[in-house]
């Protein structure tokens, strides 16, 4: 029998940044190429431009580009990781930040479920270190706002994740929510009972609202199996804020490392 392996906090951190990167690896090489094989920002500090950037275009492009205007410093990138995120969550709140922050922004022409406008923040034209400095203010504005008014639950609790009900069902049936890394909600499921496995189908299936999820595990017998073989492993869920993959499910034990398709990642 194979050697239990315990999945640190760590390990989790490094698995879901690589499927970040590896979902946005066409953006990362174009940058790459464009700002480091050229010579305009040294590599050593490319992992953490990367990380801070979530591999998402227009940040890179923003992040990158005053590095080389000397605006920021390169090796003060990651202090930008929780404002690109902060801003993800902005932009997914339009009202609260419509009312209270003074962003540059403009409307994209489409709507969302309640037929309210939506808008996207215009990073090009946040360019002096002041319009930088004004930026993070206005952020964390946005996030002091969010709780006075007590809409935090906002920046977390979208259509894409398990709600609060549901994760207290969860919970209740054993299936520990270890946290949110990031944007990923990350379950760990060891618990072969019928009951659990019941929960597990009712609330993280249908969790993706009409996504095709095709894990073996959705059969009682393969998901006990697997925790029977090896025992004191569990699977782990993973859940993104938008992610068309997602949901994940990783047992290491088995190499199993699974997207929606139960088509292997690694």
């Amino acid at each position: 029998m194979a050697k239990t392996i315990r999945l640190t906090e760590n390990d989790l951190q490094l698995i879901i940044r690589r499927i970040i990167n590896e979902a946005n690896e066409a953006t990362i090489a174009k940058y790459k190429q464009i700002f480091v094989d050229s010579g305009k920002i040294d590599e050593e500090y490319w992992d953490e431009i990367v990380q801070a950037t979530m591999g998402k275009d227009a940040y890179m492009k923003w992040l990158c580009s005053r590095i080389v205007r000397k605006i920021i410093k390169a090796e003060d990138s990651l202090r930008y990781e929780s404002l690109f995120k902060t801003f993800e969550q902005i932009k997914k709140s339009n009202k609260i930040s419509q009312q209270y922050l003074h962003i540059p922004q403009f409307e994209t022409g489409e709507e969302d479920e309640n037929g309210e406008p939506i808008y996207i923040f215009n990073l090009d034209s946040i360019k002096t270190q002041s319009d930088i400095r004004d930026l993070e203010k206005a952020v964390d504005a946005f996030k002091q706002k969010s709780l006075d008014l007590g809409m935090d639950d906002n920046l977390v609790n979208t259509g894409n994740l398990v709600s609060k009900p549901d994760l207290m069902k969860l919970d209740a049936a054993g299936i520990k929510l270890l946290g949110l890394v990031d944007g990923y909600q990350i379950f760990k499921i060891s618990d072969i009972s019928k009951e659990t496995h019941k929960v597990y189908c009712d609330i993280l299936f249908k969790a993706q609202k009409g996504a095709e999820i095709k894990f073996c595990t959705f059969g009682h017998g393969h998901y006990s199996r697997y925790l029977k073989d090896y025992p004191g492993s569990a699977y782990y869920f993973i859940f993104n804020l938008g992610d068309p993959m997602a949901p994940y499910q990783f047992h290491y034990e088995s190499n199993q490392f699974m997207d929606r398709r139960d088509q292997q990642i690694f």
